[in-house]
């Protein structure tokens, strides 16, 4: 039904518009600057982890824990205890091209009106390099 393909096409728009975004705003950053922890939450990969990170406004780096099952949600800088000795660890940090993609992403809308379908299948299949996200 066109309603079902509708449906398909805007969630696919809306997930290639979140990938690119969080592809392109943020920068891999080596440090040993302690950060406020904002957040845990499950995710396997790093980009997983940055779309995190987009969706919280408190967030502005994250990193993937080394057993690949988490995502931490770093906050601001925060100042090490004295005499303290911190490891260094990668981080991808957040960069102003993140707020402005962030909010071209926040006005994205999409509507589909609810519909019935029975004893039909519909299998549509489309090429993803004829669709373009600006």
């Amino acid at each position: 039904s066109s309603t079902g393909y509708r449906m398909w096409l805007s969630t696919l728009l809306i997930c290639a518009a979140v990938i690119q975004i969080s592809s392109g705003c943020f920068v891999s950053e080596s440090s040993t600057t302690r950060r406020e922890v904002v957040d845990f939450k499950p995710g396997t990969t790093e980009e997983e982890c940055k779309s995190l990170c987009l969706a919280d406004p408190t967030c502005r780096a994250t990193l993937l824990t080394d057993s690949r099952q988490n995502c931490v949600l770093l906050g601001a800088h925060i100042d090490a205890p004295k005499d303290s000795c911190n490891e260094a660890y990668v981080t991808f940090v957040k960069t102003s091209s993140c707020e402005e993609s962030s909010t071209t992403t926040s006005n994205l809308t999409t509507s589909v009106e609810p519909t019935t379908i029975t004893g039909t299948t519909t299998t549509t299949t489309m090429s993803t390099s004829s669709i373009t996200v600006t």
